[in-house]
């Protein structure tokens, strides 16, 4: 009897071993899971002024002066972002004869977020804003504003992006960007011109006369009309004057045509101007 008491002593004694040596065992393992667990708080992990996100310690900012070296404060973080910086621009800086259909180009060097960047952009005349449309290129790159309206003749118009354009990795421009261009002035148009071009038997001392779409004068370092013999391409000489609105061209030969002859009679576009100074929007060419 006295051995078997013996035995399940024994017996008892070994579980109650084995029960310790698996209790040690998971506590062993547990504590070197938990050898890179943060403490209650993580004020241990991380030194003053910095946070642990994504097992990172990254340095709290309220200004880029509380970074180091190059770095920027966005969303009260210390990043590796870069300043993005216009590229460059068309029109260019103080462009002049910038068509009034042309669009606004902007090219940056980092991709942008285009929400910011359209809410900073404008383009104005005066104190007036330029209404019209954003579209972007696949890189997020480039910008290009389309007016709504052709722009006005001659005017001179500004383009902005102020510094809430921000980049996609939420950085503001390294400089505002302030530009001016002028519109090109409006080109005066031929309206109506006697004789049509192609008419036959016209007289030997004609009125040639074109109508303008403005008022115009003769420039004085330039030919405003030439009439020319066909066959051989003499110059034939002649009297160029003004009607006394300004809107209507006259030539006259100065010596009687030779009957049955060709001529070509050329209003050159260079030869008169518009109240903006437009030119003539093309050379004016009559055969007669």
């Amino acid at each position: 009897m006295s051995h078997l008491v013996f035995g399940i002593a024994n017996l008892s004694r070994g579980r109650l071993v084995t029960d310790r040596a698996r209790h040690c065992g998971l506590l062993i393992v547990s504590l070197l899971l938990c050898a890179g667990c943060p403490s209650d708080g993580g004020s241990d992990e991380c030194p003053d002024g910095s946070v642990l996100e994504a097992g990172e310690c990254i340095v709290t900012c309220s200004a880029d002066t509380d970074c180091t070296d190059a770095q920027l404060c966005i969303a009260d973080r210390c990043t590796d972002a870069v300043r993005p910086s216009v590229v460059s621009t068309k029109p260019i800086a103080d462009a002049v004869d910038v068509a009034p259909d042309e669009a606004i180009e902007i090219v940056f060097s980092h991709a942008m977020d285009k929400t910011s960047t359209a809410a900073a952009f404008s383009l104005s005349l005066g104190d007036q804003t330029v209404q019209g449309s954003t579209s972007w290129t696949a890189d997020g790159m480039t910008s290009t504003f389309t007016p709504a309206a052709p722009l006005t003749h001659s005017a001179v118009y500004t383009v902005r992006v102020g510094s809430g354009a921000l980049s996609m990795e939420g950085a503001t421009l390294a400089q505002p960007l302030e530009l001016s261009f002028t519109v090109a002035p409006e080109l005066v148009q031929v309206t109506s011109q006697v004789p049509p071009d192609g008419a036959v038997d016209v007289g030997l001392l004609p009125l040639l006369a074109f109508e303008l779409s403005q008022v115009v004068t003769l420039a004085e370092d330039a030919v405003a009309v030439t009439l020319a013999v066909v066959d051989d391409n003499t110059d034939v000489e002649v009297h160029v004057y003004l009607s006394p609105s300004g809107d209507t061209l006259y030539c006259t030969p100065a010596a009687p045509l030779s009957a049955g002859a060709s001529y070509v009679l050329t209003v050159h576009a260079v030869g008169l101007s518009g109240p903006d100074g437009g030119n003539l929007a093309e050379d004016a060419v009559v055969c007669f």
